[in-house]
């Protein structure tokens, strides 16, 4: 009879986890998979996460986890599929901050990988705001960051989270200025597009240089296509996959149209029309490549209208001073290339 109520009583909880589930649109997949945390209290009792961790939670204003960050996985390789703006960023920070527990001066414990400049300064400021009060020692590795810890190899021990993009940490590799053998959590943040042909090799290295035994792979993306994801499974250790919606669909935050233009031409006709009907700033268009984003920048620029335009050729002051016009109104439109608005989060855009 205890047995069996037992079995009732395992099955009724299991129930109520897979309920929760399919109401946040949670599909996870792969053995031993942890329930999901219900909200941020329940993250202190299930998996007792510091005091300060929390209390940073709170100052930064999160008052509810989303799916995401409810089943990400402490302790586990793990695939994280979830619309733009669902909060993949703090889904990993928690986990690696918990597991990190303090300062300890043995070297770069945790690593980040992300596309674009501008990313890895978000992922940056995020990692600062959740660890406050640790000191936990956080570097971007940029050209002046790399030149000082070849210059002094010791410096290099001093510091535990790093963040970077491909190109610059594969450099930093290849000079034997950054020692990677002490990673432990390694972050693949946009990994659809840091395991496809332009960075795979980059991303192929950097995996190489983490010879940590007990190295965690964790890969975050909005989409990943199946061969992307077959890839993945291959540099994995039993890892679990966590889909939140449908698998590379849409947002569904955002009311989209699609307008048929007929051919090329029609494109820039199209978004004129759209201006001369009136458009409420801020307007974020997103091109294929850096090309067609200078060509539409020109036409725009020739209307009168105003606008600017975003991308990798342009220098990181330009950059900055670029994005921060644009949050300030100072910009109508702005033109962003498909990969430089991976690293862009911006709030009230309206079209």
């Amino acid at each position: 009879y205890l047995l069996l109520n037992f079995d009732n009583l395992k099955s009724t909880h299991y129930n109520k986890v897979s309920a929760f589930r399919k109401r946040n649109r949670i599909r996870v997949y792969g053995t031993d998979v942890p329930n999901p945390f219900q909200s941020f209290d329940g993250l202190t009792e299930q998996y007792s996460i510091f005091r300060y961790i929390r209390r940073n939670i709170e100052t930064a204003g999160y008052e509810h986890p989303t799916p995401i960050q409810m089943q990400a996985i402490p302790g586990r390789d793990i695939m994280g599929m979830a619309p733009t703006g669902s909060g993949k960023t703090l889904a990993y920070i928690l986990p690696i901050l918990q597991d990190m527990r303090r300062p300890e001066k043995v070297g770069y414990r945790a690593l980040v990988i992300a596309p674009t400049r501008e990313l890895a300064r978000q992922i940056y400021c995020e990692f600062k705001k959740m660890s406050l009060s640790r000191k936990f020692k956080i570097c971007i590795l940029t050209k002046a960051t790399a030149a000082t810890q070849a210059q002094t190899p010791e410096l290099r021990q001093k510091y535990d989270i790093l963040i970077s993009t491909p190109l610059r940490l594969v450099h930093a590799i290849k000079q034997k200025d950054i020692d990677l053998h002490n990673v432990k959590h390694l972050v693949l943040d946009e990994a659809d597009r840091l395991l496809e042909l332009g960075f795979l090799e980059q991303t192929d290295e950097i995996f190489h240089a983490c010879s940590n035994p007990k190295l965690q792979t964790y890969l975050f993306s909005a989409t990943l296509p199946s061969g992307v994801e077959t890839l993945a499974n291959t540099i994995m250790k039993d890892p679990i996959k966590v889909v939140i919606g449908i698998k590379n669909a849409a947002t569904d935050t955002v009311n989209q149209e699609l307008v048929y233009v007929g051919q090329e031409e029609g494109k820039l006709i199209a978004i004129r029309q759209l201006v001369q009907q009136g458009i409420k700033p801020p307007v974020l268009i997103f091109v294929q490549s850096i090309e067609r984003a200078k060509e539409l920048f020109h036409e725009l620029i020739y209307d009168g209208i105003n606008v600017d335009v975003i991308h990798s050729e342009r220098t990181k002051a330009q950059r900055d001073a670029i994005i921060q016009s644009f949050m300030q109104a100072k910009i109508w439109i702005l033109i962003a290339t498909e990969l430089m608005a991976r690293g862009m989060d911006f709030k009230g855009i309206n079209l």
